[in-house]
């Protein structure tokens, strides 16, 4: 959703914030725990994506 929001691909979101695509992909598909992401993965991701960390991770 803030992806969406931010008009970015997640191919852009990837290499804007230095991350793998495939981990973006799986962060979206929740195939993988974005709560257990490395803070630096995180931050650069909120970076790109204009918002706070917290905005990033899923409610437990």
């Amino acid at each position: 959703m803030l992806r969406v929001k931010a008009e970015l691909t997640q191919k852009e979101l990837a290499e804007l914030a230095a991350v793998p695509l495939r981990t973006i992909q799986q962060y979206e598909q929740r195939q993988k725990n974005i709560n257990r992401a490395q803070a630096e993965t995180l931050a650069r991701i909120a970076k790109q994506l204009y918002c706070n960390i917290e905005d990033l991770l899923e409610r437990v």
